[in-house]
């Protein structure tokens, strides 16, 4: 059973590319789609994150409680795996 779609519609220049990137991927300008927009998605979700990291950040009282309840969760999965390091600029 198909699913249902809509069309939108774009420009000459953007289906131009959109159906070389999908002959490229091997893949449907359909797929395609839903995958530049998952990551698009993705990107502003962990945009809207920092932001308000940065905003937490720069109330001194409330970025320690955000650290303070950060740490009691430590050790929380209990998975056995190392600490890795990260930032959260590695998300954008």
């Amino acid at each position: 059973m198909r699913s249902k779609g809509a069309v939108i519609r774009v420009s000459e220049q953007t289906h131009e590319s959109l159906k070389r990137l999908a002959k490229e991927q091997h893949t449907s300008i359909t797929a395609l789609v839903e995958s530049a927009t998952e990551l698009l998605d993705r990107k502003a979700f962990f945009q809207a994150m920092n932001h308000g990291l940065a905003d937490l950040k720069r109330d001194p009282k409330a970025w320690a409680e955000y650290k303070s309840e950060v740490a009691s969760l430590d050790g929380a999965l209990q998975d056995g795996l190392a600490d890795e390091e990260w930032s959260s600029t590695d998300f954008t």
